[in-house]
């Protein structure tokens, strides 16, 4: 399972054997549902980012809670952990610390990202590798 771990500088962050487990051995398919995520969670990530600046804990937690699912589908587990985690904070009513918790789950969106992409280039590279044989 080594090779399906993400490298993107931290260890963990993106696990494709989730996403295997999800739509089978179709590298093809994974890196078309990876690309997808990373579209969606692009526009998350900004639209997070703009309601810790306004201070709307209620529209950051929305946020969270439709990026949690998608993100553990992927494979993206400590993303998934810090939405969750967002979502239940916002839940709890508005505060003042919606905005570090949101820088959270930006930094764990930007690692996973960086994962993603590293094992796509990953199996990029390995496929050109098999076709040069």
């Amino acid at each position: 399972m080594g090779e399906d771990r993400g490298e993107g500088g931290q260890a963990g962050v993106f696990d494709a054997g989730a996403l295997r487990g999800l739509v089978g051995d179709e590298p093809a398919l994974m890196l078309q549902i990876l690309v997808c995520f990373d579209e969606v969670a692009t526009g998350v990530r900004e639209g997070l980012l703009r309601a810790a600046g306004a201070g709307d804990a209620g529209e950051a937690g929305l946020l969270g809670h439709s990026l949690k699912s998608s993100a553990r589908a992927v494979g993206a587990f400590p993303l998934a952990t810090l939405c969750a985690r967002l979502e239940a904070e916002a839940e709890a009513g508005p505060g003042d610390g919606i905005g570090p918790l949101v820088g959270e789950v930006v930094d764990a969106l930007d690692a996973a990202l960086a994962a993603m992409e590293a094992w796509c280039d990953a199996r990029a590279a390995a496929r050109d590798r098999e076709c040069a044989l």
